[in-house]
């Protein structure tokens, strides 16, 4: 399987927590299923020290879960 990038803008007006050790999102999002879009629930947990990231997906009883590695971008620490 070949590796793929994703950002994440922490954004703390939008639901981002910033913890000591970690940064952290939950709540609701939209996804869209064969053009049709539905409500889904949207977990995602990136690691301040290791990088570790864990992104969970939840619609219609069924979830999906992602891990992977994140690598810091800026020296900012807003964006990864």
């Amino acid at each position: 399987m070949a590796a793929s990038i994703v950002q994440y803008y922490i954004d703390m007006a939008r639901g981002w927590r910033l913890d000591k050790d970690s940064f952290s999102f939950d709540g609701p999002t939209n996804i869209t299923i064969d053009g049709k879009e539905q409500a889904a629930s949207l977990s995602i947990m990136i690691s301040r020290q290791s990088g570790k990231a864990t992104k969970t997906l939840s619609s219609g009883g069924k979830s999906l879960t992602v891990s992977g590695e994140c690598k810091k971008m800026e020296s900012d620490g807003r964006k990864f």
